[in-house]
Order: structure tokens, then sequence, then C-alpha cells
């Protein structure tokens, strides 16, 4: 395995990032309130966390220089906290995506969603999100930045093209 890999716990580190601009204890307190009444559904809760695992196995299999055999560049653990980022960024309404990392270091999530329907979103050190969806009548395809929690609406719009083929307009 790579020696870059994560040690035990560093999901709490990248959890959020607006969990990092306070003390721990306004995040304890937080996370109480927003967990007191709900239990985790493991029907809805562990494709999030197949996905986190995936991340990590996808992050320790690239963390090192020619990964891939032919001169790959390594994922940054600072690319890996941009993933996270963006998993937890997802809508509901994604299904959990496959993970690999490309060759340039970035991290890759990808749907398949039917013959000639697909969606492909990926993340660099810098947050700069480059997407591009086949969508069964054309493709769409674009760069965007992480910003903030949601994602940008360029990209879940590429979605639900490619995932509901001849709906084209959306009501926002």
């Amino acid at each position: 395995m790579a020696e870059a890999a994560l040690a035990p716990g560093w999901l709490v580190d990248f959890r959020n990032a607006s969990e990092r601009a306070v003390s721990a204890e306004a995040n304890r307190s937080r996370l109480r309130q927003r967990y007191a009444s709900h239990a985790c559904s493991v029907s809805l809760d562990e494709p999030y966390f197949q996905s986190i695992r995936d991340l990590n196995s996808v992050f320790e299999e690239a963390a090192e220089p020619g990964w891939d055999g032919y001169g790959g560049s390594p994922v940054s653990s600072v690319t890996l906290a941009r993933a996270l980022v963006l998993l937890e960024s997802l809508p509901s309404f994604f299904p959990k995506p496959n993970i690999s990392a490309f060759p340039s270091g970035e991290i890759a999530f990808q749907w398949q969603l039917g013959p000639q329907r697909m969606l492909v979103i990926a993340v660099n050190e810098a947050g700069r999100l480059t997407y591009a969806a086949l969508t069964g009548h054309g493709d769409l395809h674009g760069t965007r930045y992480l910003a903030g929690d949601t994602l940008p609406r360029e990209i879940t719009d590429a979605y639900r093209s490619a995932a509901f083929p001849g709906t084209r307009y959306w009501v926002r």
C-alpha cells in the first residue's frame, strides 16, 4: 500500500469544510443536535459509506508517482479532500458513483445511466470540476469549481439530462 495512506480518523478531518472553521466543542454540539433525532439508515447510508471506502481505496492505489505503470501523477491528499467535499455535495437522487483516478492526478466520479448515457466528473487539487455527459441526444461538458457544499447547477442539470432522456427543461 502507499505510504501516504490516511491515518485512522481521517474522515473526521475532512467531513465538512464548514466544520473546520469552528471549535471542536461547537462541532460536537452541532453534531449532537443534527443527529439527536435521526438514526442511520442502512439502506440510505450504506452507498455513501461504500463510496467513502472506494475513495480511500482509489487514493491508496494512486498515491505514488507512476501508479498506473505509465508515469501517472499521484493523487494528493488535497485532491482526496476535494473529492470528499464533492461526494458530500452530491444530491440525494444521484446513485452511487464509480470512483477512479485519472493519470493527471484527478479523482473521477462516473455514472453509467444507460445506453449512450453517462456522466463523469473529475476533481483536482484546486477544486476544479471538469464534467462531461452523454445524454443520448448530444453531449454536455464544462468546467466549474467547488463552492460551498452544493454541486454547481450545470452539473446537476447534466446528470438529469443524461439520466432522464428527452427531458430538456427543469423547474427550479
